[in-house]
């Protein structure tokens, strides 16, 4: 089984959780352990930030900044596998990691600033929480949804803007992620993986004792995929 434990409890550091039913699933046959224990946090925020906020649908325009992270290259895929035309950003030395998980064009965020781009997109994910929609305005097109993963003084100054814009016309949106235990979610990432549409990168695996390095490591925002503590 894959679970989710409910973050308002608490308990995921322990040898044994008790979590709801509905938010458990089988684990997916194609992943060992360590790739599903990958699965739920991340890739139930990926999936919620594109299908259920941004709704992410076959032909969309799609920028998610952060391609390279935990959250980012699940969203990479989930954005593909819903039929979305991807694009994503991540460091230098990322740039042929994020190609491999199917993002069809690239942006070295050292090298380009992401939001100065003339092409402009239906939903921008920023998965890392680095960005703003004040600055991710002028990429998104009429209708367009930004969606981050962090709170931000911008999205609550411009939510009573985007009420009154709407009155006009499609209007541009900035929505804040709250992710939530869902167990027919991870079933369905489940399926994914299993028809080889969606692989956890699990870059550093680290025994329980050592969830301080695990913290100081994902904090420092430069580790590819995912890291998982081993019980």
């Amino acid at each position: 089984m894959v679970a989710y434990s409910d973050p308002r409890r608490g308990g995921g550091y322990a040898e044994l959780v008790a979590v709801n039913q509905a938010a458990a699933a089988s684990k997916p046959a194609s992943l060992d352990y360590a790739e599903a224990a990958s699965l739920p946090v991340a890739g139930c925020a990926a999936l919620q930030a594109l299908r259920d906020i941004g709704r992410v649908s076959r032909g969309a325009k799609v920028l998610i900044h952060g391609g390279a992270g935990g959250v980012g290259h699940f969203a990479i895929q989930i954005a593909k596998a819903l039929g979305a035309s991807t694009t994503a950003t991540c460091g230098a030395s990322n740039v042929e990691f994020v190609r491999s998980l199917g993002a069809d064009g690239v942006i070295d965020y050292t090298q380009r600033d992401f939001t100065l781009g003339a092409e402009t997109y239906d939903v921008v994910f920023d998965a890392v929480g680095k960005s703003s929609f004040s600055a991710c305005r002028n990429i998104l097109a009429p209708g367009a949804a930004y969606v981050t993963t962090l709170p931000s003084p911008d999205i609550f100054l411009w939510a009573p803007l985007q009420r009154i814009s709407k009155i006009f016309g499609p209007a541009k949106q900035a929505r804040m992620l709250m992710v939530r235990p869902n167990g027919e979610d991870l079933a369905y990432l489940g399926r994914l993986a299993d028809e080889g549409k969606l692989k956890p990168m699990v870059s550093v695996k680290l025994p329980l004792d050592h969830a301080a390095e695990a913290h100081r490591m994902s904090q420092g925002g430069h580790v590819r995929g995912k890291i998982v503590l081993e019980v």
